[in-house]
Formats: C-alpha cells, sequence, structure tokens
C-alpha cells in the first residue's frame, strides 16, 4: 500500500481497508470453526495550536481530521491442509496522516514457510530559530539557522523463509528505504553565503538470499547481498540574491548544481557453527563485499564575484570510486566448570579504496589501504547462585596507509592505531523481588587517526531494584560517561540518574519516574588569523530534567480513567522547558464495542518559538 498518495486517497485507502476487515470479522463471526481475534479502533482528531506553528510541526506534528488509531487481526483457520496457512495476522496504526504510520502483515505454515511484510513511514519537519530576528545580520553571517528539512521516510522490508527440509532452511528478503522532500543549505561562493534550495530523494535497496543447514552439533549459513544506493542531488538559487555588503559588487543572479551519486555492492558471507562438546562452541565467520560507487555533477553558475569579475562559467565534475572489504572473524568459548566460562575471539579486516574525481581542469585521486585486527577475551563467572561475574579486554591494531594528490601535488602516510579496552559486569540477584548490577567500560587509543576520535572513553553504570509483593516497586540508575582528546582538547562529559516508582494491582496502576541529566562538550578549536594559529574555546551544556507519571484506574467495571503528565526543562546553552498532559476515558459499551476519548494539552516554551497545543481525540473501538 502507498503510504505517499493524498490525504483524500489515503482515506479512500483505508476506508477499503477496513470495509475488508469488517468483512473479515463477520465471516469470522458466521464461522465459529474459523476462529478469527482482533481489535480496531477509528475516530478523529481536533488539533488547535496557538503559537508558533513551525515550532509545533517541528516537535509532534499531529493534524485535524479522521484517523485509523489502530487495527490488529489473526486469523488460524481450523484443520487447514497441506497448502493452507496456519496463522493469518495483520495490524496498522496511524493510517490517515500521521507523522508515524505501521503496517504489518503475516503468513505462516508451521514447519513449512513464514514470510512477513512491514512497512513504516515517518515525517521529518525540522525549522530552528537560533537568535532574535532583530539581530539579524548578513555581514556577520549570523541570520539564524538557515539549515531546514521536510521530508519524508519510508522503509519497506518483506522476509520469507522457507523449511527445505528438517535440516534446511531457505531465507529470501527485501529492505527498502526511501527519503523524499526538500531542504535548504547554505553554500559559500566568492566570500559570500547564499541561501540555496535543496530536494531530497534517496533510495536504498537490499535483496538477500540464504541458506541455513543444521546438523545435530554444527550449523552453517551462506548468505548473498545485493545492495543499491541511489542520491539525486539537486541544488538551485529560489532566486537573485545581493552580497551582504552595500554598493560591493558581489551578486548571486543564478545557481544551480546538479550532483547524482549512487552505488552498487555485492556481499558475500559464510558462517559456521560448531558445538565439539557440551562446554565448548566456535563460531566463524567470513565476509566478502565489493562497492562501485559513481558521481556526477554539472554547475552553472551566473553573477559578479568581490572583484566585480563574472563568476565562473559553467562546470561539470565526474568521479568514481571502489571499495573492497575482506573481513575474518574467529570466536570460541569453553566453560571450565559448571560456573566459569571463557571466551576468545579474533577479526581481521581489510579496505581496500581507490578513488578519482575530475572537476573542470582540476583532478584528485586517493588510495586507501586499511587493516584492521582486534582481539578479546573475558569470562562469565557464576560466584553464587545470587553473583554473577563478566569482564574482558579487547586490543585493536589498525595500520591506515594511503596517498592522495590534487593536481599533482599530494602526500601520503602510513599510520599506526592502537586502541585496549576493558569492561566489567556484576550482576546480585538473591530472589525475585530485588536485584542490582554495575558495569564499567574504559577505553583508550594511542595516536587516533582523527581529532574527533577519543584517546579515552570511560563509561559507569549501576543500577538496583526492588517489588513488593503489594505491587509497589522502586528501581534507580546513574550513569557516567566521558569521552575526551587530548590531542585536540575535546572533552564530552554526561550524566544521568533516573529514579522510578510503580503501583500495579488490579484496580490502580501508577507509575511516576524522574530523570536528571547533566551534558556538557567543549573543545579549544585552532584557527589560522593570517600567519598566527589562534585558539577559540567552543563550549556546549545542558542541564535536563524529566519528570513523568501515568495512572490507570478501572473505576467501574466498565469505565477506566487514564492520566498522563510529562514535564521536560533544560537550562544551559539553550532554555526550553515543555508540559505535556493527557486525560482520558475508557468505556466498554459491550463485550465487543468500547468508546474513548482523549484530551492532550502541550505547553512548549523557548528563546524565540513558543506554542500552546489543545489536541481532543474520540475513537470508537471494537474487538472481537
Amino acid at each position: 500500500m502507498d503510504m505517499s498518495h493524498p490525504p483524500g486517497q489515503r482515506l479512500q485507502t483505508i476506508a477499503t481497508l477496513l470495509v475488508g476487515c469488517w468483512a473479515a470479522v463477520t465471516g469470522g463471526m458466521a464461522d465459529a470453526a474459523d476462529p478469527i481475534s482482533g481489535h480496531l479502533s477509528v475516530g478523529g482528531r481536533n488539533v488547535s495550536v496557538a503559537g508558533d506553528d513551525a515550532k509545533f510541526k517541528q516537535q509532534v506534528n499531529l493534524d485535524s481530521g479522521a484517523r485509523l488509531f489502530d487495527f490488529g487481526f489473526v486469523y488460524e483457520p481450523a484443520g487447514t491442509g497441506s497448502t493452507v496457512p496456519d496463522r493469518i495476522e495483520a495490524a496498522a496504526s496511524g493510517l490517515g496522516g500521521d507523522p508515524y504510520q505501521s503496517l504489518r502483515l503475516g503468513v505462516r505454515k508451521y514447519g513449512s514457510y513464514r514470510f512477513t511484510y512491514e512497512r513504516s513511514q515517518s515525517d521529518y519537519f525540522y525549522e530552528d530559530i537560533f537568535l532574535d530576528p532583530a539581530d539579524e545580520s548578513a555581514t556577520r553571517s549570523n541570520g539564524g539557522d538557515y539549515h531546514h528539512f521536510d521530508f519524508q521516510r519510508i522503509r519497506d522490508s518483506a522476509d520469507l523463509d522457507v523449511q527445505l527440509t528438517d535440516q534446511a532452511k531457505l531465507l529470501v528478503g527485501f529492505d527498502q528505504y526511501t527519503k523524499k522532500g526538500d531542504r535548504t543549505t547554505v553554500l559559500d561562493l566568492s566570500r559570500e553565503e547564499f541561501e540555496m534550495d535543496q530536494s531530497i530523494d534517496e533510495t536504498l535497496q537490499n535483496y538477500d538470499i540464504g541458506l541455513v543447514y543444521d546438523w545435530n552439533r554444527a550449523s552453517v549459513q551462506v548468505n548473498q547481498r545485493w545492495r543499491q544506493f541511489d542520491n539525486d542531488v539537486h541544488i538551485f538559487l529560489p532566486g537573485a540574491s545581493e552580497g551582504s555588503a552595500p554598493g560591493a559588487p558581489t551578486r548571486l543572479d543564478s545557481f544551480f548544481l546538479e550532483q547524482p551519486y549512487g552505488y552498487d555492492s555485492r556481499e558475500t558471507q559464510a558462517g559456521l557453527t560448531l558445538r565439539p562438546t557440551d562446554r565448548w562452541d566456535v563460531q566463524a565467520d567470513v565476509l566478502y563485499a565489493d562497492l562501485d560507487m559513481d558521481v556526477d555533477a554539472v554547475e552553472s553558475v551566473i553573477g559578479l564575484d568581490y572583484l566585480g569579475n563574472p563568476l565562473p562559467t559553467p562546470l561539470a565534475a565526474d568521479g568514481a570510486s571502489n571499495r573492497t572489504i575482506r573481513q575474518v572473524y574467529l570466536s570460541t568459548g569453553y566453560a571450565l566448570t559448571g560456573r566459569l566460562r571463557l571466551t576468545a575471539s579474533i577479526r581481521d579486516q581489510h579496505l581496500d579504496q581507490d578513488t578519482d574525481l575530475d572537476f573542470a581542469s582540476s583532478t584528485g585521486v586517493s588510495d586507501w589501504k586499511i587493516d584492521n585486527t582486534t582481539f578479546a577475551l573475558g569470562m562469565e563467572a557464576v560466584l553464587r547462585d545470587d553473583w554473577t561475574v563478566s569482564g574482558g579486554w579487547t586490543t585493536q591494531k589498525r595500520d591506515t596507509d594511503y596517498d592522495q594528490s590534487t593536481d599533482g601535488l599530494g602526500r601520503s602516510a602510513d599510520e599506526e592505531t592502537q586502541a585496549d579496552g576493558y569492561y566489567l559486569v556484576v550482576a546480585y540477584r538473591p530472589g525475585n523481588a530485588f536485584s542490582a548490577s554495575f558495569s564499567a567500560e574504559d577505553n583508550s587509543i594511542d595516536d587516533p587517526f582523527t581529532l574527533s576520535s577519543p584517546t579515552d572513553s570511560r563509561r559507569y553504570r549501576l543500577r538496583a531494584a526492588y517489588r513488593w509483593d503489594n505491587g509497589l516497586g522502586v528501581s534507580a540508575a546513574y550513569a557516567w560517561r566521558k569521552h575526551e582528546n587530548d590531542d585536540s582538547g575535546w572533552e564530552a562529559k554526561s550524566e544521568q540518574a533516573d529514579l522510578r516508582l510503580t503501583y500495579s494491582m488490579d484496580v490502580l496502576s501508577v507509575s511516576v519516574g524522574a530523570s536528571f541529566v547533566d551534558l556538557d562538550r567543549s573543545i579549544d578549536q585552532q584557527v589560522q588569523a593570517g600567519t598566527r594559529q589562534l585558539l577559540f574555546p567552543i563550549s556546549y551544556s545542558a542541564d535536563s530534567d524529566f519528570w513523568d507519571g501515568t495512572l490507570r484506574w478501572h473505576l467501574l467495571e466498565r469505565v477506566d480513567l487514564l492520566g498522563s503528565y510529562r514535564q521536560y526543562e533544560n537550562d544551559g546553552s539553550f532554555k526550553v522547558s515543555r508540559d505535556d498532559a493527557r486525560l482520558g476515558v475508557d468505556v466498554r459499551l459491550t463485550p465487543i464495542y468500547s468508546l474513548g476519548m482523549n484530551y492532550r494539552n502541550i505547553d512548549y516554551n523557548e528563546d524565540f518559538e513558543s506554542f500552546d497545543a489543545d489536541i481532543w481525540e474520540m475513537s470508537i473501538g471494537l474487538r472481537w
């Protein structure tokens, strides 16, 4: 079903689906020998927004109108033959224009085959104002955030598993991801920044076929994947644009850039799993992948540069890249005793990539070779029935050898990087009521290839939970993370504490929680100012508090009250607050029919963008 149709066509599609569902439901009710169960919820929504519509669309993006809130059914024919499925199921939610929509279909014959199809759709919209429009200045290039997005993402996937024999299984899969819409971006031309429109049109397709064969203590799997990606890049100037300085000759009358690119890849993978004894297991995996990418570009510019000279005439470019990846993975585990198990693994990867690009009269070529070898050792120990400990060590050696040149001037290097990491997990569970765990990771990288990679990375997490027999429960967690690079001077640190109380009985269910998050990012960026190098400090911080609560009260035999409240408040580099409150009632009119009514209020406040939204929903439910 194509969910990219106009709203009227979508509603027609939904209506057709509902009629078909109703026919299936009434048919199933009439024939008790073929049991069918399911649910259906349809209704309408009314949305009223006071304030910034763009920010509401970015944060919530709900519209008024008729909706299929939720739908699902399971059909299990009685007395099926050799060709009739044992189970047919379908589920859908959000159809009719919601920002998140999903559809799932499944057909299964136990011991013979299983087919599933899933489709998900999400809408993405982004438009932020970073500073007061009155403070915008083209000469200082601070017109706010020029990057706006409005696109739709759709993912379709289909999988078929066929049991050929008791030991052999055939796997066939297809996956497609598309992204379509519009965006704005900024290009620098002749010392000026010009805002451009850009279309978004991306498609990624994956085709898979595999075979699995099982023995008593071994299994082998072979997979073949074909992948195709296409990105149609089109950037253009929507109208003539003057330069920023009054009286300066810089101007842009026309601009467009066509730069489509894509790639085709093939991946072959073979895996083997052995269980020589009850205590020993071995896994081996081999992967070979080849990728070919092509890019073409045509650029046309009409205008004057900062000296008053005409900008370059139309330019053309083309390039190609080929990448080959080979990977071998081997792991094993052995249980020394019933309480102690040791694991070891090795992964060896090799990447070879050649690229060439011709742009007008300029040429560029590069040749990259990267060898990556990783060793890992681990252990899992049950100290007592209520204490478990696991830990391990990994080391990675990477050798990067590259040659690249532009117009005959190039450079080459052969650099080595070493990374070592440790992890530890301790868990304590004396019974079903109480549990606690602690985990830690520590990783260090010597001479990272890029300045954006950390030289040190550490993470610690502590969690505990307790549940009483009367339905009351409490859980708490604390996490601390830090990443830093000593060579470039950047540091990223975060702390998060979570606390939650729950109470669940037949009549009343309550959950109350809070999360406190602190983020800090900083870097001393080196800036070239003429012949001098200066340090330009950049910092970002956020202090976020999250509060939430949910309530479900079985007020009467056929009436449930529902409520929830979520609050988000952030201080630091940006001040943001959001309150989201919901109140609803579910009424079971009969064992089959139900009625639902919900009210939701969202109060959002940011420096220059705020909105207050009221959302009413009414639904009629059917369950059989």
